[in-house]
This record gives structure tokens, C-alpha cells and sequence, in this order.
């Protein structure tokens, strides 16, 4: 299943397309930036952590320097539990 990568799609609009609705809310509570996003790098898996459903993904999620691991957004989770009941 291939999807078309529209750059018009704002990153706000592209987190919010996370199958994984906790690190939405992550990034929605102040908790993960994205200027720390950009900064480290952060390594995404999209296929297994996204799920579009058909819509277009935007330029910042289909970049390799963007791209977040599971592993990295379930640290990010686990940290927050005490704030957050997800």
C-alpha cells in the first residue's frame, strides 16, 4: 500500500494521523517537542507506527531525519504515566 506524501499537510495535522494516539498527546501536553524531534533526530518507524488509512502523509513524517521508533515513542510514554493515563 503505497501513500502519496503532500507537503501542504501540516505536522500538526500529520502527528495527529499516529495510529499511536499517545504520543499525540505527548506532543499535544508539551511533553515532546518538536524543535527535541527535529534536534535528536528522532527515528520513525511509519509503517508500524502510523496508520493512514489512505490519507496523505505530509514531507516531515516521510523524511528519514524525522522519522520516530516504537521503542522511542513507548520510553516517551512510559515517562508520562504518572501525568497521563493513555
Amino acid at each position: 500500500m503505497k501513500h502519496q506524501h503532500n507537503v501542504g499537510v501540516s505536522v500538526l495535522l500529520c502527528l495527529k494521523l499516529f495510529h499511536v494516539k499517545h504520543f499525540c498527546s505527548l506532543y499535544e501536553r508539551k511533553h515532546v517537542s518538536l524543535q527535541t524531534m527535529l534536534n535528536n533526530q528522532i527515528q520513525i518507524e511509519i509503517a508500524s507506527v502510523l496508520d493512514f488509512r489512505g490519507t496523505s502523509m505530509c514531507e516531515f513524517c516521510a523524511h528519514r531525519s524525522a522519522l520516530l521508533t516504537i521503542r522511542t515513542c513507548l520510553k516517551a510514554r512510559s515517562r508520562c504515566r504518572s501525568t497521563s493515563q493513555l
